[in-house]
């Protein structure tokens, strides 16, 4: 069931009305997607809604977030517990366009786990079914690129306001740490294999957010994976560009608009 369905039945939110039929895709993202949550962990809820019918006039909504929200109703329907929700739907051609251009918030909902998905209605299935379409070198370098700006923030300390209790706990910031080696290895995925499994690494990433591993030794080790990186790069078989044709029959099929996949493609 739609997790804003259950917000909204529980008097949590007030989401639009048009929006609340809309949803078509909401997976758990973050740790619980990657295979380090704990019973305390904040839940991440990110997908996509289809073209909603809003008032007359109002501008054409794109995404809809809702972070940091409170509530005890948790994805399975248990209440014993406040959680810390963060909810990000993007309207689909927005969604296809950021999957396409390598986003990894958006690409990797495409590759959880079965358990992970709250919601997949209509044609969302045949979305997953056809998920490669979206793996091709442009994105596994936007995924490179992501990668790099997490380990520059963790060695400039460009979050230490959001993040001082950790900072000053482990020496630096272990949050960045995490997600640099998550993305480097992801990288690696798409490279040699094609494709991603978002749990590959659970116990490296866990040993990480632990505080298992030193700054030093972070560093160390995403330098050892940019090598890898440069060596598998030119030989690795992944597209150099997606298949737009096969894309464009794929959102057809998904009645997304002609204007909307031009959109899409012309990213």
């Amino acid at each position: 069931m739609s997790i804003l369905l259950k917000m909204t039945e529980a008097g949590h939110i007030s989401a639009p009305a048009y929006l609340l039929n809309s949803a078509r895709y909401e997976v758990l993202m973050g740790s619980h997607a990657f295979g380090t949550a704990s019973v305390t962990s904040d839940f991440d809820v990110y997908g996509f809604f289809i073209g909603a019918e809003q008032e007359p006039q109002s501008p054409i909504l794109e995404e809809f977030r809702l972070l940091k929200l409170e509530s005890n109703v948790a994805p399975d329907g248990r209440t014993d517990q406040v959680h810390s929700y963060d909810i990000v739907l993007f309207g689909l051609p927005l969604f296809l366009k950021r999957c396409l251009e390598g986003k990894s918030q958006s690409l990797e909902t495409l590759f959880v786990a079965e358990g992970n998905i709250l919601e997949m209605a209509g044609a969302t299935g045949k979305l997953r079914d056809n998920r490669h379409l979206f793996l091709h070198k442009r994105a596994a370098q936007e995924f490179l690129n992501f990668a790099r700006r997490q380990l520059e923030g963790m060695e400039r300390r460009s979050l230490f306001e959001e993040r001082r209790e950790t900072i000053e706990r482990w020496g630096f910031d272990i949050k960045a740490a995490y997600h640099s080696v998550r993305l480097y290895k992801e990288v690696i995925q798409l490279l040699s294999e094609g494709t991603l499994d978002l749990r590959r690494n659970c116990q490296l990433l866990l040993d990480i957010r632990q505080g298992q591993w030193s700054e030093a030794r972070v560093i160390e080790y995403c330098a050892e994976l940019e090598a890898a990186i440069a060596s598998m790069w030119s030989g690795a078989n992944l597209p150099e560009t997606p298949d737009k044709e096969a894309l464009s029959r794929l959102m057809e099929s998904l009645s997304v608009s002609e204007a909307d996949v031009s959109k899409v493609q012309n990213s």
